[in-house]
This record gives structure tokens, C-alpha cells and sequence, in this order.
């Protein structure tokens, strides 16, 4: 996705900008079915030890990140945006900020 972002965005400029967004879990009907209710509220207690942002990402999320592109990124090619929650930061980044504050 990355390359596949970052070859048009060359290519394409200044005329046409290419930037992706990369959602994480995202709380769709479509992974509550395929995990089941137990499984996502594992994956969401999960999430919520080990990520900065502690929870799972919702369709107006990703929206809200497109939306910025199109209308607020005039000088923003060639980047894919990680929606996440900060998952990408590895295991742990939520749970070495949880034992700080505690």
C-alpha cells in the first residue's frame, strides 16, 4: 500500500495528489460478525492495554482522515495514514503510559 501510494503520488504531482489511509480494527458490523461479540470485546480490551489510544477505530474515524485529505492536505502526497489507535507503535506503547499515570 505504501509503494503503492508513494510511485503515483511522484508521477502524478503537482496535478493530482495520491495519499491511502491504512485502517486497524475498525467497529464494523462486518468484524463483529466474522469474530463474534466475545471476540471483539477481547480485541477491544486488548487494544485498550497495549495502544496509546486504548480503543478500536470507527468507520467516522477513517472517514474523518479521508475527509482531511481531500479538503485540509493541499501539500500532503504520497503518505498512507495509519488509523490504528497507535497499534503500528508495537506491543506495549498503551501500557507503559498506563504504568506512569497509576
Amino acid at each position: 500500500m505504501i509503494n503503492m501510494t508513494m510511485s503515483p503520488a511522484r508521477t502524478l504531482g503537482p496535478e493530482i495528489r495520491v495519499n491511502g489511509v491504512a485502517p486497524g480494527a475498525i467497529d464494523t458490523r462486518w468484524l463483529r460478525s466474522g469474530i463474534g461479540e466475545k471476540g471483539f470485546e477481547a480485541l477491544r480490551v486488548s487494544l485498550r492495554n497495549t495502544t496509546p489510544l486504548q480503543d478500536v477505530a470507527s468507520t467516522d474515524d477513517v472517514a474523518d482522515a479521508i475527509l482531511w485529505l481531500v479538503e485540509g492536505a493541499r501539500m500532503t502526497t504520497g503518505e498512507t495514514i495509519k488509523i490504528d489507535g497507535g497499534f503500528h507503535l508495537g506491543p506495549g506503547a498503551g501500557v507503559q503510559r498506563q504504568q506512569k499515570s497509576e
